[in-house]
């Protein structure tokens, strides 16, 4: 049997949209790097599946990271 890891993504993105009730004023913010399944599935596509904004950070710094997504007004 073959996985369909296309499908699987969508629905995971749809279900997180749905479930978090992401919408086109939410900006995510992506502390991973957009490789990364979290980031490119709860970050990135939900953002492009609902019209919201992705805030990117050029790299990860836990000192900094509230600092980070008070800066880009993330929501998420």
């Amino acid at each position: 049997m073959r996985k369909c890891v296309s499908g699987m993504y969508a629905s995971i993105v749809s279900s997180s949209s749905t479930s978090f009730a992401f919408g086109p004023t939410d900006v995510n913010f992506a502390a991973l790097p957009l490789y990364h399944v979290n980031s490119l599935c709860y970050t990135l596509m939900t953002a492009l599946m609902t019209g919201g904004g992705v805030a990117l950070s050029d790299r990860f710094s836990a000192s900094m990271y509230f600092a980070q997504v008070a800066r880009t007004g993330a929501t998420f």
